[in-house]
């Protein structure tokens, strides 16, 4: 029998951007997350060529400096596009 032929393909790359969503989104307040479609389209454009750990780092260090008070994910990614 023949093996299906995408049985060992690599994922496809929005399911790669979808799983660094989830790493980012995994270390952000649950209760500030908000809309999480937006969080992702803005993700894709304000994280998507940096290294994931870089992103990681500044949401981890935002929620470190302004605790509960942080924005909505969306915004919070929205600034680190702004951000060098």
């Amino acid at each position: 029998m023949g093996r299906d032929a995408n049985a060992n393909a690599a994922p496809s790359s929005d399911a790669m951007r979808r799983m660094r969503f989830e790493n980012v989104r995994r270390v952000y307040p649950p209760h500030r997350v908000g809309n999480e479609e937006e969080a992702y389209r803005v993700f894709c454009v304000a994280g998507g060529g940096r290294r994931l750990s870089t992103v990681v780092e500044a949401i981890m260090n935002l929620t470190l400096e302004h605790g509960a008070e942080v924005p909505f994910l969306a915004e919070a990614l929205s600034n680190l596009e702004c951000a060098p």
